[in-house]
């Protein structure tokens, strides 16, 4: 014990206190800062990847790094904007079957949205730091050096893997 006997600390409530705090101020934040610096690395990590993934034009990495709320956004906002004709056509499911083939619908889709988006603006204009991390969601701070406000990123632990919340981020709510 790290408590001497005659010192009265190791007994009664006020030993007990002390023991605690003892225990909370050594391993708690080891066993913490552990956890979550690996945690930090996965959340930045998954957030770069995506705009890397644009920079590029890989539709299909794009797709997989969003959150599962993103993808079935996206999906249904295409699916409002096809005529009735288109709908007759395509059912929300075979949407998202092109999108994870990267057929016809999410090459026009991601080729519209990169025309107004460039993804160095995230990648090489832009500050980062990690906001908060809770079990499963985080997120990724990016302050652009002409904004004078940062962008939220929301990411979402998914399947083990974190995701970027695109919509959650930057839709408007409706």
């Amino acid at each position: 014990m790290l408590f001497l006997k005659n010192n009265n600390l190791g007994y009664g409530l006020k030993g007990a206190i002390y023991r605690i705090i003892l225990f909370l101020f050594l391993f708690v934040p080891i066993y913490l800062f552990g956890q979550t610096q690996q945690d930090i690395e996965n959340i930045l990590n998954s957030a770069e990847g995506l705009f890397k993934s644009m920079k590029v034009k890989n539709y299909k990495e794009i797709w997989n790094h969003l959150s599962e709320r993103s993808k079935k956004t996206i999906i249904s906002d295409v699916y409002k904007e096809l005529s009735k004709k288109e709908r007759d056509k395509y059912t929300e499911e075979r949407i998202r079957e092109d999108f994870e083939r990267c057929g016809t619908i999410c090459n026009s889709y991601w080729n519209v949205f990169l025309m107004n988006f460039d993804p160095d603006l995230a990648l090489e204009q832009s500050t980062w730091k990690i906001g908060s991390i809770k079990k499963d969601s985080a997120e990724v701070i990016l302050k652009h050096k002409t904004s004078p406000k940062p962008a939220i990123i929301k990411m979402y632990r998914e399947n083990e893997r974190w995701r970027v919340g695109l919509t959650e981020s930057f839709w408007a709510r409706k």
